[in-house]
């Protein structure tokens, strides 16, 4: 019989992955990219850098890089908020590994799951939000220049993952108000399995 655990452990892990390929864009992984202009015969931003399409070559990998006057400092810098949810995600779903282990699942306390998946939630959500703002007033500069420029394939990827988080929210902290006011939980039955 399948953990009914399983599926949200599926999904939690499902989100971690998409955080970390978002967290690792390009200059690490060139084809995860938020922004693809045709600029310099093309060029891809992602977290760390970007690429040039015509000799890969690349930027140094740093934190906050500067491309004047396209992209706005401040809002690639508080792209840190992909890591962090990936991290929030990571340790949710490491404390949610004995319940889908466990025979015991009905003993363990959910508290923990319902805020680290809340966290998740709320950081992924942050993140979405300023790489929609950093992004579309990349493409407005680029287009206003005359440049080419399209949204990547990291915009769909942390929405989705901000989706999935929603709905792993939402199960973990309903779950544990639910567990918290009994359930349907009868104080005259002892379940043993």
């Amino acid at each position: 019989m399948l953990n009914p655990a399983f599926p949200i452990f599926f999904l939690i892990c499902s989100a971690f992955v998409l955080l970390t390929l978002v967290t690792f864009s390009v200059p690490f992984i060139s084809s995860f990219y938020f922004l693809h202009s045709s600029v310099a015969g093309g060029i891809k931003y992602g977290i760390w850098g970007w690429c040039l399409d015509v000799d890969d070559s690349c930027s140094p990998k740093q934190f906050g890089y500067h491309e004047d006057p396209e992209l706005v400092p401040i809002l690639i810098k508080l792209h840190v908020l992909f890591p962090i949810a990936a991290g929030f995600a990571l340790l949710a779903s490491l404390n949610l590994i004995p319940v889908v282990c466990s025979r015991y699942r009905e003993l363990y306390p959910f508290t923990l799951f319902a805020v680290l998946s809340f966290l998740a939630f709320v950081s992924s959500l942050a993140g979405f939000a300023v790489s929609i703002a950093t992004w579309t007033i990349a493409l407005d500069r680029f287009h206003r220049d005359g440049f080419q420029a399209s949204f990547g394939p990291l915009i769909w990827m942390s929405l989705a993952a901000t989706v999935i988080l929603l709905l792993v929210a939402l199960n973990a902290v309903c779950g544990m108000l639910w567990s918290a006011s009994g359930g349907r939980r009868s104080s005259r039955i002892i379940y043993t399995y």
